[in-house]
């Protein structure tokens, strides 16, 4: 029965896939990709890991716009990513807390 449904689902799917052009299939691809590494578990580490890279979009270095266009385009490298895999703002701000949580217990155990 199971077979059944799925075989005619995929019989209604693939005239629709066909239709969709080349670019757009790369593209709806990229973003499952972006999703499926961004959902789990190491995904979530990464993020945390890009978000203490590039900041939260504190840019602005008062009198040096080179380091302002560098902050500048590591946010655009986050922003890039939280929109191709629709992580959203709260996952974001998990990864900052997550990143801040692990900061303070890594500096705890420096003063031992």
């Amino acid at each position: 029965m199971r077979d059944t449904a799925a075989r005619i689902v995929e019989a209604f799917a693939r005239p629709i896939k066909a239709a969709i052009p080349g670019r757009q299939r790369r593209q709806m691809a990229l973003r499952d990709a972006y999703r499926r590494v961004f959902d789990s578990e190491d995904g979530r580490m990464i993020l945390a890991d890009l978000v203490r890279l590039t900041g939260t979009g504190d840019c602005l270095v008062a009198g040096d716009p080179y380091t302002t266009h560098y902050n500048l385009g590591a946010y655009r490298v986050l922003r890039h990513i939280q929109a191709q895999g629709h992580v959203s703002d709260r996952a974001i701000l998990m990864a900052i807390t997550d990143t801040a949580e692990a900061d303070r217990r890594a500096n705890e155990g420096d003063d031992l």
